[in-house]
């Protein structure tokens, strides 16, 4: 074997090992180690997010006598970290929100709601990851007062 064909080798080698470990940190946890941890930089289960089928919630408003959409509220999920969190985005622009988990009773899961405390003011907003059976949910200023938009149940165990 020639010493180029030696070397091509080595290199396909080494290129095969760092796409190995690279695989190995894609995701950092699964299932209920996810609980509380944000799907994006801290564990990477964003990676392979989907919006749940059929899961979003809609909230429309009214002006000058017209309907238009004013928030998507999404059920998001990782097949591969097997985890729910919650999504809102307002597509007209900036509002003041908060988002978070509820449990099939309605019952806040507190370790996933963005902000923490208080609301923010943004285009989007995502909570913290549970893993179970779960519901998303935000809060939503309208012109007829707030409302409390939540999605219906999905299993994070399930593959979607």
């Amino acid at each position: 074997m020639s010493i180029g064909a030696l070397l091509a080798c080595g290199a396909q080698q080494e290129v095969e090992i760092s796409a190995t470990s690279q695989a190995l940190t894609k995701f950092d946890c699964q299932g209920s180690l996810c609980n509380c941890k944000d799907p994006g930089n801290d564990t990477y289960c964003n990676n392979d997010a989907i919006t749940i089928p059929d899961s979003t919630y809609v909230v429309y408003d009214y002006s000058g006598g017209s309907r238009y959409v004013l928030a998507y509220v999404e059920l998001r999920h990782s097949n591969h970290c097997k985890t729910n969190w919650s999504k809102v985005t307002f597509p007209n622009g900036p509002a003041s929100t908060k988002v978070w988990l509820a449990t099939t009773s309605g019952s806040k899961i507190s370790c996933t709601k963005y902000p923490s405390s208080g609301y923010v003011t943004v285009v989007n907003a995502h909570g913290d990851m549970y893993f179970g059976v779960t519901r998303a949910c935000a809060y939503v200023p309208t012109s007829y007062g707030s409302v409390n938009a939540c999605t219906a149940d999905y299993d994070s165990n399930k593959n979607y």
